[in-house]
């Protein structure tokens, strides 16, 4: 990027309909913090608005729904669940954390060359470089783990997690979840594609991230193993 001295560069995968983009510093940039500018744009443009990304997502995409008077419909993991909540709620953007982009104007799968466009668009309607665009934008701090667990052992194991975090369970919509007032949140879900059980935690602060993990690493270890 410093060599070409590029704007922006972005890397899609295999099949193009995921982007994840670098910004003229060389700095990468998550799925979660790309569909947040999209949202931003997209929603001060149009406020008020749906906007449909999976239950692991950052809480940047409901702070900036809530900045910009928007509504954010949550589904379980899965390009899948986005694209028919999308249909299903006439949601105009969908994203994930993996870089996934869903606009409804242009179709409601994703499509990594639409995403490419949409933050093109945000840094020519600004005026301003992709590193500034992100810097502007809510930062949190997320840490993601994954523990193996056969098949067979996945449905015991999540029903012993709900179990014993009890009434402070918030969602189940996609494995446990449970959001802590001004601190943060944690999901464990079952992978559907592989043997693992994923852990998700995201703290306000890096801090608070420290202290969830501190506080909640005992049940995972106890209860999923390592």
């Amino acid at each position: 990027m410093k060599q070409e001295k590029a704007a922006f560069g972005v890397a899609h995968d295999g099949d193009g309909d995921r982007a994840i983009f670098v910004d003229e510093t060389g700095a990468v940039h998550s799925g979660d913090k790309s569909l947040t500018l999209i949202e931003d744009e997209v929603l001060k443009k149009k406020p008020g608005l749906k906007v449909v990304t999976p239950i692991n997502s950052s809480m940047s995409v409901s702070e900036t729904a809530r900045k910009r008077k928007g509504r954010v419909i949550l589904t379980p993991v899965g390009s899948i669940n986005v694209a028919r909540t999308m249909m299903r709620e006439r949601a105009i953007l969908g994203g994930e954390e993996n870089g996934g982009i869903f606009y409804a104007p242009h179709q409601p799968v994703r499509d990594g060359a639409m995403a490419t466009v949409l933050i093109l668009n945000s840094i020519l309607d600004n005026g301003q470089p992709l590193s500034r665009l992100m810097a502007r934008l809510p930062t949190f701090y997320m840490a993601k783990e994954k523990r193996n667990c056969p098949d067979k052992k996945k449905n015991d194991v999540m029903k012993e997690i709900r179990r014993k975090l009890g009434n402070r369970v918030t969602s189940t919509i996609d494995g446990v979840r449970v959001d802590l007032k001004d601190r943060g949140w944690f999901l464990v879900r079952a992978s559907g594609t592989e043997p693992l059980v994923r852990i998700y935690v995201e703290g306000r602060t890096e801090k608070d991230l420290k202290l969830l993990l501190d506080e909640f690493k005992p049940l995972f270890d106890e209860t999923i193993g390592n």
